[in-house]
């Protein structure tokens, strides 16, 4: 049910793992600093793009964004009123990582 979420957020742990990698190169390596940064700040933009899709994967699970008028929890019939009008889509992409030569999947606003 939570596929896509799941898989962004194993991307998200790879990501901040290669961020920390970098860190510590850095530290030992400072002729190389501005390359670094560079690679820093695109891992970080691709961590930022991923957890942008994080609500509208969790809204696709929302009683309230799904349209539904009523929820039933505990065997309760709970009435919904403020329904997403919104009408945002996320889109599911793959691609082969470089460096683990692995297909991954994502999903982004």
């Amino acid at each position: 049910m939570f596929e896509r979420l799941k898989e962004n957020i194993l991307q998200e742990k790879k990501i901040i793992k290669n961020i920390n990698e970098v860190l510590e190169k850095l530290k030992g390596d400072e002729a190389h600093r501005e390359g670094y940064v560079k690679l820093l700040d695109s891992l970080v933009n691709n961590l930022k793009l991923l957890n942008n899709s994080v609500p509208e994967l969790l809204k696709e699970w929302s009683p309230i964004s799904s349209g539904k008028s009523s929820l039933k929890i505990g065997g309760k019939n709970l009435k919904i009123e403020g329904k997403n009008e919104k009408n945002e889509k996320v889109v599911r992409m793959s691609y082969v990582s470089p460096s683990a030569k692995d297909k991954n999947f994502i999903t982004l606003n």
